[in-house]
């Protein structure tokens, strides 16, 4: 039997985050939607915990969105041995200038 996992799909999650020097634990909360084999949408943010030593509700500690482009390169490279994707995220940093974090990614799946 071959599993072929499937194309389109949602999936929810929930983690909670304990820092070191957190009063509270973080809780997150994430979705990732896949509604069409070529794009992939996701987000997350914390619902609930530790900013600057006050526990709150929505304190954006944690938060991020994306996607997800997943180009079908059989199409045009007939026999090509892998899948790749582009995926872009932004997401807090606190090095950062801006506070702000963009990440690019191409990905290549052998």
């Amino acid at each position: 039997t071959i599993y072929e996992p499937a194309t389109r799909y949602v999936l929810f999650g929930l983690d909670a985050v304990y820092g070191q020097y957190d009063l509270s634990p973080t809780f997150v909360v994430g979705t990732e939607l896949v509604f069409h084999e070529l794009i992939g949408l996701r987000g997350g943010i914390s619902i609930y915990g530790d900013k600057l030593g006050h526990p709150q509700f929505l304190p954006m500690t944690y938060w991020g969105a994306g996607f997800s482009l997943r180009p079908d390169l059989e199409e045009l490279f007939p026999g090509i041995p892998f899948k790749s994707y582009i995926d872009y995220s932004i997401s807090p940093e606190i090095i950062s200038a801006s506070g702000v974090m963009h990440n690019i990614s191409i990905v290549f799946e052998f």
